[in-house]
């Protein structure tokens, strides 16, 4: 029971917190200089989470560094930058390195 009072509860806040962003959102504006900040957040985002899923936490070693290069994700990484730069598409971007991983895996293991 008191797994579904913490649920609904965080449930209630959650909802609140948005609805009271989208409500009041006509009444109110950014200054100019926010708004041009929070154009970067996406990319910002993205790119934490591409490096983050090359690089490959794995303990510490002999040189103290505990960080490693998943070689797969590194060249669908790669495979993925051109295609996306030749084609300016992004579902063309998303299948070339979702095959080239699998291939990757498939043929290098």
């Amino acid at each position: 029971m008191t797994e579904w009072i913490v649920i609904l509860l965080m449930a209630l806040i959650t909802f609140s917190i948005r609805y009271m962003l989208i409500a009041t959102s006509g009444r109110w504006r950014l200054p100019p200089m926010m708004e041009t900040s929070l154009k970067y957040v996406p990319v910002a985002v993205l790119s934490v989470i591409v490096v983050q899923t090359i690089m490959v936490k794995n303990g510490v070693n002999e040189s103290g560094v505990g960080w490693a290069v998943n070689h797969g994700f590194l060249f669908s990484a790669v495979v993925a930058f051109v295609v996306a730069r030749v084609s300016k598409s992004l579902m063309i971007t998303v299948m070339a390195g979702l095959l080239c991983y699998g291939g990757y895996r498939y043929f290098l293991g």
